[in-house]
C-alpha cells in the first residue's frame, strides 16, 4: 500500500486522501444512487454510478462438421472490452447448419488468477434448429458482461 501512495503522490501531485475505507466508499455511492432513483427523494445534482468490467471478455467460435471437426478455422472477437459499463448484451448471429462450438475466455490482457483461470465457458449450439424445408434458421446467442 504505501507504494501505491507513493505512486499516487508522484502522479497527482498531492496525498490521497484516507477519510473513507473501501466500503464506506461503495456503501455511499449505493445508497447515492437509491436517492436518485427512489421518487422520495429529490437529488439537486444529477448522479450516476456506472459498474465497469475490469476484464475484457474474448470468444472463439468454429463451425463443426457431422465428424466433430473444424470446417472452417476458429474465428475470435473481443465481445467485451475492459472498462465496458454492465450489464451488458450483445448479440451474434450465426447462419449454419452445423454444430457451433463457442469458447468465452477473459482477453490475454486480464489480470486473472491462476485459479479459476482465463476460461468462463465452453458452449455448443447443435443443428437441431433447422426448418422443416431444411433451410438455415439464425442461432442468435445472446452474452451478457461479467460482473
Amino acid at each position: 500500500m504505501p507504494k501505491a501512495i507513493e505512486v499516487i503522490k508522484e502522479v497527482f501531485g498531492k496525498d490521497p486522501g484516507r477519510r473513507l475505507n473501501s466500503e464506506e466508499c461503495i456503501a455511499k455511492g449505493c445508497a447515492m444512487e437509491c436517492a436518485v432513483l427512489s421518487p422520495k427523494f429529490q437529488v439537486q445534482r444529477e448522479f450516476k454510478v456506472r459498474d465497469l468490467t475490469k476484464n475484457g471478455v474474448t470468444i472463439t467460435y468454429s463451425q463443426k462438421g457431422e465428424d466433430a471437426m473444424d470446417i472452417d478455422p476458429p474465428e475470435v472477437s473481443e465481445i467485451f472490452t475492459p472498462g465496458n459499463v454492465v450489464p451488458s448484451t450483445k448479440m451474434m448471429t450465426f447462419k449454419t447448419p452445423e454444430k457451433i462450438e463457442i469458447v468465452a475466455d477473459y482477453s490475454e490482457s486480464a489480470d486473472v488468477p491462476e485459479f479459476p483461470g482465463r476460461r468462463i465457458g465452453r458452449f455448443f449450439i447443435d443443428k437441431g434448429s433447422l426448418s422443416k424445408d431444411g433451410k438455415v434458421l439464425s442461432y442468435g446467442e445472446g452474452a451478457r458482461a461479467p460482473g
